[in-house]
């Protein structure tokens, strides 16, 4: 009876134990289920109205230039300017290119109002010739003198004239010159007679210098002669057939073109043979 006792009362802790963990259960379950009630009754939230989506992308960029209408200009090309050394020769002809560089002129032996000689058709013949260009005057009261004017405009500033011409027909008052810087109405003209005179003449002078003298170094007659006539800065010579006329100084015309001039002062036939021209740098 005892021992019995004593297995049942050992038997005991392992029942309350098993009570307790019921007990624990059943509480755990109950708490579950109690969530899960509140879970199923409690209001579910306000769904959020979604912002629409931002339109982020940027806009292409019309990055074109406009077209430019203005052309650009061509690019010039400096001309150099030409480099000569004394004595060089610019130019030289015997007047077979009379028509590419030369401009005749005919002036009447009447003026205007103002003193300018009034320019006419003369009367002349001109004949190119083995040795150079024949020009003839014929008799005529409204042709007083015939000019050839170079139209060239490839002259240096200073250069040195040097015309060689033969007289063929004429008297001895007639006269053969040649001009630098003709500049309108105005040059530095110098001309000889074949009477042994020479002449220089412009408006520029004045009564500087002497306009007219005579000199052997002429040669008179039917026969040819070489002029020359340099014009450098304000200094100019005089020369006929390589022998100094005279020399001077002045500054009233700085530049302009040359010429070629013949004039007749009588109704006699004149007949100069024009044989060469040279253009040249001054020593």
């Amino acid at each position: 009876m005892k021992e019995i006792y004593n297995k049942r009362r050992s038997s005991s802790p392992h029942k309350t134990q098993t009570k307790k963990y019921r007990m624990k259960h059943v509480f755990l379950l109950s708490i579950s289920m109690v969530f899960i009630l509140l879970g199923c009754t409690l209001p579910a939230p306000e769904a959020t109205e979604a912002s629409p989506p931002t339109n982020t992308s940027v806009p292409p960029t019309n990055t074109s230039l406009p077209p430019t209408n203005t052309p650009i200009p061509p690019t010039e090309t400096p001309v150099p300017t030409p480099t000569y050394v004394p004595g060089e020769v610019v130019y030289s002809t015997d007047f077979s290119d009379i028509d590419s560089k030369w401009k005749v002129e005919t002036e009447a032996n009447t003026y205007d109002a103002d003193g300018n000689p009034l320019f006419a058709e003369g009367e002349y013949e001109l004949e190119h010739q083995d040795d150079g260009l024949l020009v003839t005057l014929l008799p005529s009261t409204d042709l007083q003198r015939f000019t050839l004017l170079y139209t060239a405009d490839d002259l240096p500033s200073d250069y040195t004239l040097n015309l060689t011409a033969e007289k063929v027909k004429g008297n001895n008052y007639d006269e053969i010159g040649i001009s630098c810087r003709v500049s309108g109405y105005d040059a530095y003209d110098f001309s000889i007679e074949t009477s042994g005179y020479w002449f220089i003449y412009s408006w520029a002078l004045g009564e500087e210098i002497p306009n007219r003298s005579g000199s052997t170094a002429i040669n008179t007659g039917m026969t040819t002669n070489t002029l020359g006539l340099t014009c450098k800065g304000s200094h100019y010579t005089l020369l006929v057939n390589d022998k100094v006329l005279i020399e001077f100084e002045n500054d009233g015309i700085s530049d302009g073109t040359v010429k070629v001039v013949i004039t007749s002062f009588s109704n006699v036939p004149l007949s100069v043979l024009l044989k060469e021209f040279v253009i040249s740098i001054p020593e």
